[in-house]
């Protein structure tokens, strides 16, 4: 039996799947797991590769907003999980962008709110 924090983990990865592919990207991948850690989903559009770091919460939960948990240090670990993964399929200079997928769960069975955001700047 899936923990409950692994059936949450997973329905936040597919309403986030579902809201990038609304807007245009194919899913290429996910849970990419490299040496520098986890890429939840590879995604591309027009060209354009985008790695996509997923983080949920509750609704009324007290542990703050997804928004809160895409720290600078999780951003660079998704950065070099990136630059690794794209070495290793041999995609050297693709473009590239990194994406937060903000999901806000509501009760089982309805649906999440999922706000896609560009991470302007990774260090």
């Amino acid at each position: 039996m899936p923990r409950p924090d692994h059936a949450a983990g997973r329905r936040a990865e597919d309403a986030a799947a579902a809201a990038l592919r609304k807007s245009g990207y194919r899913v290429l991948a996910r849970n990419c797991r490299t040496p520098y850690g986890e890429i939840d989903i590879v995604a591309e559009r027009k060209g354009t590769l985008a790695f996509v770091e997923v983080k949920a919460r509750r609704e009324g939960g007290s542990a703050g907003t997804p928004e809160d948990a895409m720290t600078p240090m999780k951003l660079r670990r998704v950065a070099r999980a990136a630059a690794h993964l794209a070495a290793a399929k041999g995609l050297g200079e693709s473009p590239r962008e990194f994406l937060g997928a903000a999901v806000d769960l509501s009760e089982e069975g309805a649906p999440a709110e999922v706000r896609l955001i560009p991470v302007e700047e990774v260090r």
